[in-house]
């Protein structure tokens, strides 16, 4: 249903787990990253909510030793990563995202602030104009004919 709403650039499958030190965390995120870091670079990425013994750049590294230790990996890439293992960390929630998927990134039904048509007369001004009122967006038209008040030479 997300992946066919207006609006959505993308989105996140994500496994919920509890956890109390950095070695659960590492836990948990093994399962979840092990298949698809074979052969890849990565670098984990870590947002931290709350007060811990720990800050987010400590998990960061922790999570990426423990990844590259335990996985056939092709080793970490803080620059530019093949894979980006994103956590989250809330008080004693730790959120692991599976996978992020596209969404139709278009603009959202009726949400848009009006837009300007520019009409010449052809027929694929009239066209592109339909084609944003069937979207929602409301549509204010400016005609202009680039063809009138030439002078003729004699």
């Amino acid at each position: 249903m997300l992946a066919s709403t207006p609006g959505i650039c993308f989105f996140e499958r994500v496994r919920h787990h509890t956890f109390a030190t950095l070695d659960d965390v590492l836990e948990k995120t093994l399962p979840v990253s092990r298949e698809c870091l074979t052969g890849k670079t990565f670098c984990a990425r870590c947002r931290r909510i709350g007060k811990h013994a720990f800050n987010s750049m400590d998990v960061e590294k922790y999570v990426d030793g423990g990844l590259n230790q335990n996985t056939d990996t092709a080793g970490v890439s803080l620059n530019k990563p093949d894979i980006l293992v994103k956590l989250e960390v809330r008080q004693q929630a730790l959120f692991v995202v599976e996978a992020s998927l596209p969404g139709l990134n278009v603009f959202p039904l009726g949400c848009q602030e009006g837009v300007l048509s520019l009409i010449s007369g052809g027929f694929d001004s009239a066209v592109s104009s339909y084609l944003r009122i069937r979207r929602g967006l409301m549509t204010h038209f400016c005609f202009f004919n680039l063809g009138a008040g030439r002078m003729k030479s004699r």
